[in-house]
């Protein structure tokens, strides 16, 4: 089974991807069992070029520098954080979400941060009345990063991964009514 490898640069870039050039690494296909060694350039003077080799769906160098989920059996996401030229390493957290609905992440944000009181400004009043602050705080327990389903699982369009610490995602279907969010159900 192959597996699609999805390349996102916070930043305009272009790709080496086991030697071969490629504009856009949007959806490569690899194999399971194979290292895949992937170079980023960015289009900016200020940001240094740098390697990542993949294997077994984990960063095996420059862990620092990007970050790997599997998003499902076989779509494997690997987001790489900009080098910078005066620092190694990359600050924690610098990726910028695209996303196409940004209450979803916004409120996924202010959970992550433990502002209940910010977060519930994204829920629908209904929803906000039916759940207290505790459960509210604890419901993200265990994630660390939101994903917008771009095609990934065309059966689910409008639903989002959380990330947990070991780079699994689960999938989540988030309801809004009046642009504010009214359900949040876990997809199968």
């Amino acid at each position: 089974m192959n597996i699609n490898l999805h390349v996102k640069s916070a930043f305009p870039a272009v790709y080496l991807v086991n030697g071969i050039f490629v504009e856009n690494a949007d959806k490569l296909v690899i194999r399971p069992n194979e290292v895949t060694y992937v170079t980023v350039f960015p289009l900016s003077a200020a940001l240094l070029p740098y390697t990542v080799k993949l294997a077994g769906g984990k960063a095996r160098c420059n862990e620092d520098l990007c970050s790997v989920f599997s998003l499902t059996p076989d779509n494997l996401l690997v987001r790489l954080k900009p080098r910078y030229n005066y620092v190694y390493s990359a600050k924690s957290g610098d990726f910028p979400r695209a996303n196409r609905d940004e209450t979803v992440t916004s409120f996924f944000d202010c959970i992550m941060k433990k502002d209940i009181v910010s977060a519930r400004k994204y829920l629908t009043e209904s929803l906000s009345s039916s759940i207290d602050d505790a459960s509210l705080a604890s419901f993200f327990n265990g994630y660390e990063d939101i994903v917008a389903n771009d095609g990934y699982v065309s059966a689910a369009p409008d639903c989002y991964f959380l990330i947990d610490k070991s780079g699994k995602s689960s999938l989540f279907s988030f309801s809004l009514k009046h642009g504010l969010i009214d359900d949040i159900t876990e997809r199968e």
